[in-house]
């Protein structure tokens, strides 16, 4: 294959891909998934190229995203530590106003509740703007379709033209 082709296929790869991720992170913050910011400065992209002119894209995050997408069903909630101490730390930035203790009791409900509901719990609704807190990436996908295919239709359009003058030299020459 042609290595500007591939170029430039490339680049589309790498548009249609950023796509994805400013949708995703859009996406996210509508859910109500902000916090550190964590999750949305770890979105990557992975392009690779094979010897044939194959050209593949993903879009990297963090393991957790997944959790977020689906939910965790509530068999899977355990009472750990990690769990208690990192709602914890979350708790002490969204309910700053609450003392330790105050934390403490409501981080042990949450987990309760979420052992017999799965994560998002209800009450978690109230930090989204969508009314949902799981399906982001098929969200995402929903919303970024149209822009993507633009950005591959554009490049097969200047192909097609391109394939068209390149045929009407070649007639000409051979005329």
């Amino acid at each position: 294959m042609n290595p500007e082709l591939i170029a430039i296929l490339r680049d589309n790869m790498e548009d249609a891909l950023q796509i994805l991720i400013d949708n995703g992170k859009e996406t996210l913050r509508e859910q109500g998934h902000v916090d550190t910011g964590k999750l949305e400065r770890s979105f990557e992209q992975k392009i690779e190229v094979t010897v044939n002119g194959v050209i593949t894209g993903d879009v990297l995050v963090e393991d957790y995203a997944e959790d977020l997408d689906q939910g965790v069903p509530a068999s899977q909630v355990k009472f750990t530590s990690k769990l208690f101490n990192d709602l914890l730390a979350w708790s002490g930035r969204k309910k700053s106003g609450l003392g330790e203790t105050e934390r403490r009791k409501f981080v042990t409900s949450t987990i309760r509740k979420a052992q017999k509901t799965g994560f998002p719990t209800p009450g978690s609704l109230k930090y989204s703007k969508t009314g949902k807190r799981t399906g982001w990436i098929g969200e995402t996908i929903k919303k970024s379709e149209p822009d993507i295919e633009k950005v591959f239709i554009l490049t097969k359009f200047f192909n097609i033209l391109i394939d068209n003058v390149v045929a009407d030299v070649t007639q000409a020459i051979n005329a």
